[in-house]
């Protein structure tokens, strides 16, 4: 999935997502962004670079395997690599902002719905946020390259790419009220905000 994890300049989530007005938290000792399931960093250590003057924690999650392959040196000082299995709780407790890139779409609803129940019962109330970062399908006349990742996501994953009323289904049936729907100029992805319902 390392090609979904970059795109042309201008679709990065950060680029069109006004985090700086968004985002942000009372002391630099608190958490700004979980970015679980982030891989070895890409999305964090650019949003870090983009927003470097924004206080507050940036912590990175994945498992063991995939965080023991960063080399120290690879992370900003300022993001803490922190081993975490989504299917388990959540141990940061309110966080500003939780980050969820190409995650769910590996999913069936079922095993979604508990990644997200995990977040949602770290969040506190509306002073937390869900960011979900996905590939949003049109409802009719999609393209070959969504058509072809949406039936390799079925047969790979029993999962699939989903239209907007599915993110939106989706993460309200596990409990979340989407504030917006925030997309980059050109492409098919989608950066859905959401609280705790």
């Amino acid at each position: 999935m390392s090609f979904r994890r970059s795109g042309p300049p201008g679709t990065e989530w950060y680029d069109f997502y006004p985090a700086a007005t968004k985002l942000h938290v009372s002391s630099p000792s608190d958490v700004l962004l979980v970015d679980i399931g982030g891989g070895t960093g890409a999305d964090l250590i650019g949003f870090h670079n983009r927003h470097e003057s924004l206080p507050g924690k940036l912590i990175l999650q994945d498992i063991p395997p995939v965080i023991d392959a960063i080399e120290s040196a690879a992370l900003p000082a300022r993001i803490e690599a922190q081993e975490h299995d989504f299917f388990t709780p959540q141990p940061v407790r309110g966080a500003k902002a939780y980050y969820l890139r190409t995650v769910l779409h590996d999913w069936p609803d079922k095993q979604a719905h508990e990644i997200l129940r995990h977040v949602r019962e770290a969040m506190v109330g509306e002073e937390s946020v869900l960011l979900v970062n996905e590939t949003c399908l049109a409802e009719k006349g999609v393209g070959l390259m969504e058509a072809e990742l949406d039936m390799s996501m079925m047969v790979l994953f029993a999962s699939l790419e989903r239209t907007e009323a599915q993110w939106r289904e989706l993460l309200e049936g596990a409990g979340f009220r989407v504030l917006g729907v925030w997309r980059p100029e050109s492409g098919s992805g989608a950066l859905f905000e959401a609280v705790v319902a």
